[in-house]
């Protein structure tokens, strides 16, 4: 642990600051462009199979790519990696911007796809430089700062994307992104250099293997994420179709009035957690989060319909509810593996947790016009409490064993 972190038992530090300011403008860029070229793509093409193929691109290469993010992280110094990538995802958005000015779709999936691999590799790096910049007691108010700043990304992104396009026009929107990006690279400098978490040289697959056996090798942290996978694979595509269940018959207010609740019961949580410190149990939330997973889905689907007040107290509900099975195994990782391999574990898990999701995305699209939105939703909350509550058990207990 470098001397910033010891120098104050209570205090994150200015070089966490700087490392969370420069994320957190990248990834609202990110996310308000990532909303904006579908949007695009939309009126150049009129196909909504091309559009949402748009989407498809930004999700892929987190399943292909994550583990090797853990890789570069544990290979390389960790703040000079996530400046270089940084100013590379740059460059590829100043080329989206010929693309788009050229109104070019096909050079525009392929510049998605490197954008999405070049922000898949970034992933591992925050979480995995955090531990060596904050103090121990402070790795849960650290992790919560981050997940206030993703709330507010979720509930801010698509409206500056929408005013951006609107404003500036798409082209704007990735030349803003662009420039978040430069700016999320300056803003990092100040953070002190790191050393490669793994000295020697090995072979890069070597290096996977090992980081895969770190996690399904430590049985506390194995079942964390098989219970964290088992939520995302009912759960994952939960948020985007009760957008769409609310917003049912015209209700497009009703559905923005959701998804911004869910954004403030995501900030409202992660608040509370911050204040919690040591005391915060990340095999705990988990095990709540399964637990609360059927009458959570369960009151979205009834207030649906039912007017403004009961909409935004459902998403209010369900963004703190998201907040308890999407954070905890990130602090779980960063307390419990090895430093040396910290990237490669937090990678892994990542990739784990994407795929459950896209498994998710696929089972509702293909189950809803066959029974609809409302029972596919509460189909996938009683699955969710049914496969992963013991896991989630389980892993609570091992995590008792390990502090006892």
């Amino acid at each position: 642990m470098t001397a910033v972190a010891t120098e104050g038992k209570e205090r994150l530090g200015r070089p966490f600051w700087w490392l969370w300011a420069g994320q957190s403008l990248s990834g609202l860029g990110g996310t308000a462009q990532s909303l904006a070229l579908p949007l695009w793509v939309l009126q150049v093409t009129g196909s909504a199979s091309l559009t949402g193929g748009a989407f498809v691109v930004q999700l892929l290469p987190r399943v292909l790519f994550s583990p090797w993010a853990g890789v570069l992280a544990d290979r390389f110094d960790r703040r000079g990696l996530s400046i270089v990538l940084n100013l590379v995802a740059g460059a590829i958005t100043l080329v989206l911007l010929l693309a788009v000015s050229l109104r070019n779709i096909p050079l525009y999936y392929v510049l998605a796809v490197l954008l999405g691999t070049v922000s898949t590799l970034s992933s591992a790096v925050l979480p995995s430089l955090t531990p060596a910049l904050v103090p121990a007691s402070r790795l849960a108010a650290a992790d919560a700062a981050q997940e206030v700043t993703n709330g507010a990304i979720l509930a801010l992104g698509p409206l500056l994307g929408a005013a951006v396009a609107v404003g500036l026009g798409f082209s704007g929107a990735v030349a803003v992104n662009a420039a978040s990006f430069v700016l999320a690279a300056l803003l990092t400098l100040p953070v002190p250099r790191q050393k490669a978490a793994v000295r020697e040289r090995r072979h890069p697959f070597a290096m996977l293997r090992d980081g895969l056996r770190s996690l399904t090798g430590d049985r506390l942290l194995r079942t964390a994420v098989l219970a964290e996978a088992a939520l995302f694979a009912s759960l994952g595509a939960v948020p985007q179709f009760a957008v769409i269940l609310v917003g049912e018959g015209g209700r497009t207010g009703e559905a923005g009035l959701f998804v911004s609740a869910m954004g403030v019961g995501w900030l409202t949580m992660s608040a509370s957690v911050a204040k919690r410190r040591n005391l915060l149990n990340p095999a705990l939330m988990v095990t709540a989060g399964a637990a609360l997973a059927a009458p959570v889905i369960g009151l979205v689907v009834l207030c649906a319909h039912a007017g403004p007040v009961w909409v935004f107290l459902a998403g209010l509900v369900a963004g703190a509810h998201n907040l308890l099975f999407a954070m905890p195994n990130t602090l779980l990782c960063q307390r419990h593996a090895d430093p040396a391999s910290l990237g490669r574990v937090l990678a892994f898990r990542r990739s784990f947790v994407v795929s459950a999701q896209c498994l998710s995305l696929a089972l509702v699209t293909f189950l809803t016009p066959v029974w609809g939105v409302g029972p596919v939703l509460t189909a996938a909350g009683i699955a969710a409490t049914v496969t992963a509550l013991p896991v989630a058990v389980l892993s609570l207990r091992r995590a008792s064993a390990v502090t006892a």
